[in-house]
């Protein structure tokens, strides 16, 4: 099914981003914050108005809430703290075994607190981008490499499944969750035709209540939903050339919010607000407190990308 979105301009009268991104439903304080990734700066809008949430040193690709307060920002180099308005961001962790080249992309958090964040060649050329694990034991740990521009992390419990994507490669990909809570593993993993079928290239992802994945598609003008076996179910079009991100927030989570690079049209570089059918499902808080240790592991899943002959 193909259909005109229903939408509004949630970020009206605020500055349009150069490459908006990483959006959070903060359900505490009824707002939805994102980031603006070349520039640092993490935006906020919501019941009690909006504005600046924070300007960070370098460049910075999504906002983590964090479960005692405060939020993560994965950068550039470096993980970032920031406990308040009121307090700088500090480092929490230098990103010492990426290439120079790279910054983060794509992060989330899983169902337990851990939160997890892809990396990318900045000049999106070379496949240096991994896959990585921040426990909320405070261990991080590399658990995929050979990545070109990682996005889109979700997770379906009923299923035991984690989605992860590669932009570069045009696929997103079905991973079976592994191992205990606090140290997640990712078996075996199945391609989604879906997303290879439709429009323009995999960039973040929503997943819904039903266990359907809403992924924006970059070049493509458009959010497309996959079922659980990776068919193309329905897509949503939005007046914007190069959706980034979406995420589910407001009134029980039946309003997607999409955000958006800058380009020649005028919602271009602004977050859309959509309203959807079917309720999403929220995105957990980091629970831990910092990084205690740094493994670049060696177990199984520790590995390059999987080869593409099983599709869903």
């Amino acid at each position: 099914m193909v259909q005109m979105a229903a939408y509004s301009r949630y970020s009206e009268s605020m500055q349009q981003a150069q490459l908006a991104e990483g959006p959070v439903w903060l359900s505490g304080e009824r707002a939805l914050a994102w980031v603006d990734i070349p520039s640092g700066y993490v935006y906020w809008k919501g019941a009690a108005g909006s504005g600046t949430l924070e300007r960070v040193t370098e460049k910075v690709s999504a906002v983590i809430p964090r479960a005692l307060g405060g939020y993560v920002y994965p950068g550039q180099r470096h993980l970032w703290k920031s406990m308040s308005e009121e307090t700088l961001p500090v480092s929490i962790c230098k990103l010492v075994e990426e290439p120079l080249g790279n910054r983060c992309n794509d992060a989330k958090c899983d169902p337990w607190g851990n939160l997890w964040f892809g990396t990318m060649d900045d000049s999106e050329c070379a496949h240096s981008g991994a896959l990585w694990c921040l426990g909320a034991d405070g261990h991080l740990r590399r658990l995929l490499h050979d990545v070109g521009v990682s996005n889109t992390l979700a997770w379906d419990l009923a299923r035991g499944r984690m989605y992860f994507g590669d932009s570069m490669r045009r696929v997103i990909w079905a991973f079976e969750l592994r191992g205990c809570e606090q140290a997640p593993e990712l078996g075996e993993a199945t391609a989604l035709v879906g997303s290879s079928q439709a429009p323009g290239f995999p960039d973040g992802s929503a997943i819904d209540g039903q266990g359907c994945l809403w992924n924006a598609r970059w070049d493509g003008s458009c959010i497309v939903r996959l079922n659980p076996d990776g068919r193309w179910l329905e897509t949503l079009h939005v007046p914007l050339r190069r959706p980034t991100s979406c995420c589910f927030g407001g009134e029980g989570l039946q309003q997607l919010f999409v955000t958006s690079a800058a380009g020649d049209g005028e919602l271009d570089g602004h977050v859309l607000q959509l309203e959807v059918q079917v309720a999403g499902s929220p995105i957990p808080a980091f629970s831990g407190t910092t990084v205690t240790n740094v493994e670049v592991s060696a177990s199984r899943s520790a590995g390059l990308l999987p080869q593409l002959e099983k599709v869903a």
